[in-house]
């Protein structure tokens, strides 16, 4: 028993050191997040309730991990009453990806009840301006690409997608989000692009970019666009 009792302490505390994921704890409040882009390597999620106290949940993990699959963060207390949930997902350089604010109401459940579970789809809407994304702000004409990031247009119309001239001379270029490759840009033979060309579904496209119509000066290739 003693045995048993120190071995469960050793690894309560490795686990606060090491920053453990907080999947499957069992808690007060479960929230199930999807939405989460292939970009992101960390999710923060900041609870305040009722009592205005703060209660927040920092998992990290690799690139793609739940993009398919739910992250399941659980919070062991939580007071009785309304509360408000801010999850934002970031990539490995801190910038965010995806975000969602939230609201419920939290009653708590009896001794071998389930938990409340809350589902929260993250969305990149509204973080315009990092690579990959789209980049002409809907009605405004306002060009959102960040730092040296460049917005290019296939047409006079299309929101366009952010993004820079391949690195160097290896023509690499990014892979998150996938599908993306260098290529000369509307055809033309110089000042060459990383582009995510695309199939008529519009499948492999990045979030929030469609597969736009075929570019006649690329030879009918189609490419992603934004579109939000």
């Amino acid at each position: 028993m003693r045995t048993a009792f120190i071995r469960t302490a050793i690894c309560a505390v490795v686990c606060a050191l090491a920053g453990c994921n907080y999947n499957h704890i069992q808690g007060a409040l479960e929230f199930d997040i999807t939405g989460i882009p292939e970009s992101a390597v960390s999710v923060s999620v900041v609870v305040t309730d009722s009592s205005t106290a703060l209660t927040e949940r920092d998992p990290s993990f690799g690139n793609g991990v739940y993009a398919s699959a739910p992250l399941v963060v659980t919070f062991p207390t939580i007071a009785s009453g309304a509360y408000t949930v801010q999850v934002e997902a970031d990539d490995i350089d801190h910038t965010p990806v995806a975000v969602a604010n939230v609201s419920g109401s939290f009653t708590p459940v009896t001794a071998g009840e389930a938990l409340p579970v809350l589902g929260i789809t993250l969305s990149a809407t509204g973080l315009q301006g990092t690579y990959g994304t789209p980049c002409i702000l809907s009605g405004t004409g306002t060009n959102t690409c960040s730092g040296t990031l460049i917005c290019k247009q296939y047409t006079a119309t299309d929101q366009g997608i952010c993004t820079h001239a391949c690195q160097g001379t290896t023509t690499v270029c990014e892979q998150i989000p996938t599908g993306v490759s260098c290529g000369a840009f509307e055809g033309v033979a110089v000042n060459t692009y990383c582009q995510w060309e695309c199939s008529a579904d519009g499948g492999s496209c990045p979030p929030n970019t469609v597969c736009g119509a075929a570019v006649a000066a690329s030879g009918g290739k189609r490419y992603c666009q934004g579109s939000l």
